[in-house]
């Protein structure tokens, strides 16, 4: 399954105005949240957590994927286009039916270094099912430059 880019935003200003900042003085990081794609096969978006002390930051694709059927995917790996991969983060589950459909919703984070993100190139991820059945997302390059922008201001 391919999940294009039909609505996400078009220029990285477009993502930098959108992403949602959070910084309480409870908290002891601060929290970024990239506007929510929606595409035929898949629902993401950028997450990231800037720690206070140290500075350090951690990103996260956050991706969920409806689909129906007699069975759970299972999304536990996600590959990118240089063959690495990772184990993704099981965030949520959720499975609504009627008489004999099943509506399944997988919610996973996929784990991102900066390095990645800073590519300057659209990121490439296949989410790896149990079920075999794979779905891609791709993140715009333009998306990816303007969640960095909002990032790099601190």
């Amino acid at each position: 399954m391919l999940a294009g880019c039909a609505s996400a935003p078009r220029a990285p200003v477009d993502v930098a105005k959108q992403t949602q900042v959070s910084n309480s003085e409870f908290d002891a990081r601060i929290t970024y949240q990239g506007p929510q794609v929606r595409t035929p096969d898949a629902t993401w978006r950028l997450r990231a957590w800037r720690d206070k002390a140290t500075g350090e930051v951690r990103a996260q694709l956050y991706v969920t994927i409806d689909t129906t059927g007699d069975r759970w995917r299972g999304y536990r790996s996600a590959s990118f286009d240089d063959t690495s991969s990772v184990q993704t983060v099981r965030i949520d589950t959720d499975v609504a039916c009627r008489r004999s459909l099943c509506m399944y919703s997988e919610t996973v984070g996929v784990p991102l270094d900066m390095a990645r993100l800073s590519a300057d190139r659209a990121l490439r991820v296949r989410l790896n099912s149990q079920a075999g059945v794979n779905t891609l997302v791709e993140v715009p390059a333009d998306y990816l430059r303007g969640f960095l922008e909002v990032l790099a201001r601190k």
